[in-house]
């Protein structure tokens, strides 16, 4: 075999190792490929295996609003406000958390009231954070 600075093999040499793990994948018996997909469920409900939490309230925020956004277009005097909150320890995904509003009126009703919300989603978080830790 050649060494290199890849591996310290060839390129030719990573590809017969590659393909013959493959051939004997593809003739192995097919428990394996149970287990191997067995594997990664259970990987998958592992929340720290997950898309990283801020990743995951930015999807969900995204998600609030074409919904809010629709409901309150298809429905003529409905408001929408959703609260996005991620109650967890990671601060930038605290931070992403978000007050969706379906519609322009809804954010100056909100805008001339003065609603602090920082404060209202601090406040939520926190509520969600105790009970779901001390029940």
């Amino acid at each position: 075999m050649d060494h290199n600075l890849y591996g310290n093999f060839t390129a030719q040499d990573r590809a017969a190792r590659i393909k013959k793990e493959y051939v004997a994948f593809k003739e192995g018996p097919p428990e394996l490929l149970e287990e191997m997909y067995s594997d990664l469920m259970e990987h998958g409900k592992d929340p720290a295996n997950l898309l990283p939490a801020l990743t995951r309230v930015r999807h969900t925020v995204d998600g609030a609003q074409a919904s809010a956004t629709k409901l309150t277009r298809d429905n003529e005097g409905v408001f929408v406000f959703t609260i996005v909150v991620y109650a967890g320890d990671d601060q930038a995904a605290r931070q992403a958390s978000s007050i969706v509003i379906g519609e322009s009126l809804g954010r100056e009703l909100v805008q001339e009231n003065y609603v602090d919300i920082r404060k209202t989603l601090n406040g939520v978080a926190d509520t969600i954070r105790y009970v779901v830790f001390h029940l």
